[in-house]
Order: C-alpha cells, then structure tokens, then sequence
C-alpha cells in the first residue's frame, strides 16, 4: 500500500483486519501513524478484561496490520477496559451503546 500512513490506508487496513475478530466485549478499536517516527498505533478497547481467547483474536488483527506495513514501519498495540472511550484519530469500530 503506498500511502499506508494515510486515512483511507490505515482506515482499510485496519477494516480488513477486524473480519471475522470483534467480540462482543470489544467497543472500540482506533489507529493512528507517527510519521515521523514511523509507528502505527492500534488502541483496542474492551468492556471488560481480555481473556487468552480474546487476546488471541486481538492479536490476529494486529498481525494483519503489520502485514499491510511497509518494512521501515512498526506496530504498538494498546489495551485498554476503561469505563470511557479514549480513541487514537481514526475509529475504525464503535460498538452501539445505549447511553444510560
């Protein structure tokens, strides 16, 4: 992908990933690149705390990403149960929730 750092790439990559992997406990998952640094941060946040089946499957999108990476470009995953949202840039899922 030649503009992978860009919305649109990053956005697709991570949409691809997510196939098949979001549970039900997964609200939001958001990315973002560092340029500069050459870094795509995914932030994966859950209702609750991530069981090995869950961190598995957290683990397989993060796999598709970094195949999507041009070589000089590293991934930082980032777990969080927080009770609020906290989303890098780009939200690439959001579980619908009824506010209370």
């Amino acid at each position: 992908m030649k503009e992978f750092h860009s919305r649109i790439g990053l956005l697709l990559s991570l949409q691809r990933a997510l196939i098949g992997n979001v549970d039900l406990n997964l609200r939001q998952v958001s990315i973002e690149a560092d340029v500069t640094r050459k870094l795509v941060k995914i932030r994966f946040e859950h209702e609750r705390a991530i069981g090995t089946d869950a961190r598995e499957r957290l683990s397989l999108i993060a796999t598709e990403i970094i195949a999507d990476l041009p070589a000089a470009w590293s991934l930082e995953e980032q777990y969080s149960e927080a009770h609020d949202l906290l989303p890098l840039t780009y939200v690439g899922y959001r579980r619908f929730e009824l506010k209370a």
